[in-house]
């Protein structure tokens, strides 16, 4: 028994670590996706736009980080030490601080749209590029704290496979809706593409969590009979 312990660990370190570098990936790549696809299918200011943009969604991720950090430490602790309860109030508490703060930043940002993009660029064509994009990838933003708090918690639940499954399926959605949506509405379609992959991403999570728990009462009252 003792032997197969280390083998565990390390498995399980790995399995854990592939889903970490999926998830910080994710970002990039779609900002990645978004810029491609408009300089492919819109033309070159179209592109520049968006890379004027991305660091504005990176800082996001990193507002997300601060809170996931914590709120997954403290989480892991009280479920090692079986105080279950505590756990749930921990986890509570980091989706109502990733509510708040998405909020917060996404409301910063579009006080100061106009002051950033002007200080971004002095081309016409590119601020207004600038802006159609920023307006709808607001709303994503809104959403990021509160989605990567539930893919780093259903990594810390043991769904590491279930969180790379599912962000590979939200960039596969993200670029077919880039293009579909790119050739309806511009880079305005772009930018919604990003927020509805990620709506989709955070609904997925919550079905998989409500199925999850569907299935524990169910063995719970199995095992109680």
């Amino acid at each position: 028994m003792l032997d197969t312990k280390p083998l565990f660990v390390i498995k399980k370190y790995r399995s854990i670590l592939l889903a970490a570098a999926i998830v910080e990936a994710v970002s990039y790549i779609v900002s990645l996706t978004d810029s491609i696809v408009a300089g492919n299918m819109i033309n070159s200011s179209a592109f520049a736009a968006i890379g004027l943009i991305s660091p504005f969604i990176s800082v996001s991720v990193f507002v997300s980080s601060i809170i996931n950090s914590g709120t997954i430490k403290y989480y892991s602790d009280y479920i090692g030490a079986f105080e279950n309860r505590r756990a749930k109030e921990i986890f509570s508490q980091g989706v109502y601080m990733s509510i708040l703060a998405g909020f917060a930043y996404a409301a910063i940002m579009f006080v100061l749209r106009d002051s950033i993009i002007s200080i971004l660029t002095d081309s016409a064509v590119m601020q207004q590029y600038a802006r159609e994009y920023y307006n709808i990838i607001l709303l994503m933003i809104v959403i990021h704290p509160v989605s990567f708090l539930i893919d780093n918690m259903t990594i810390a639940d043991g769904g590491e496979k279930l969180s790379a499954v599912a962000n590979m399926i939200f960039i596969i959605s993200n670029i077919v809706l880039s293009v579909v949506f790119a050739r309806l509405w511009g880079i305005k379609g772009i930018a919604a593409a990003s927020a509805v992959s990620r709506y989709l991403f955070v609904l997925n999570h919550i079905f998989t969590f409500s199925r999850k728990k569907e299935y524990t009462k169910t063995y719970m009252a199995l095992a109680t009979r």
